[in-house]
């Protein structure tokens, strides 16, 4: 009876190096190959895929120091994605700030024009009261001295006339 297998096995992998040259990913490719009798019918190299350290069985190409700064990478790249994350919230909260603040400040402005115009309003109001109590303080002196003449014009027809009897 004819033995065919089908199996599936690591083919390459590509390691990605950032600027500083840490690496920052990695994908694989796996080779999948059909055999009849252990001769090979297909080879069909797979779509690159990208892994986790843990999901690849290393090698010696892959040293563990390798291992570990692609395990390092992987959570830092979910460190930074996480920190955008917090980010992107604070600059959403510094602009909604800001904004209040703008409010904050045109109300402040509003109000120190109210404050002006009142202010403005009451030394009008204060010098229209002032001239109005100066010009009733010369009626009542006025007032007061024709009182005063009334007063010595009947004490003086009093002094004068002479009783009936």
């Amino acid at each position: 009876m004819a033995e065919i297998q089908d199996q599936t096995f690591p083919y390459e992998l590509l390691v990605r190096f950032g600027p500083d040259g840490t690496p920052v990913g990695a994908h694989v490719q796996y080779l999948r190959r059909i055999t009849l009798d252990g001769e090979i019918i297909k080879d069909d190299v797979q779509p690159a895929q990208p892994i986790g350290i843990g999901d690849f069985p290393t090698s010696a190409i892959m040293s563990d120091a390798t291992q570990d700064a692609l395990a390092k990478v992987t959570a830092q790249t979910a460190q930074i994605t996480a920190l955008n994350g917090q980010l992107d919230i604070s600059t959403a909260e510094l602009t909604k700030a800001r904004a209040d603040l703008a409010t904050v400040a045109a109300d402040a402005t509003q109000l120190r024009t109210e404050l002006t115009n009142v202010q403005q309003a009451a030394v009008i109001n204060d010098g229209s009261l002032r001239g109005q109590l100066s010009g009733l303080t010369e009626q009542l002196n006025s007032a007061n001295a024709t009182i005063a003449q009334l007063q010595d014009t009947i004490k003086r027809l009093q002094s004068t006339a002479q009783p009936v009897g």
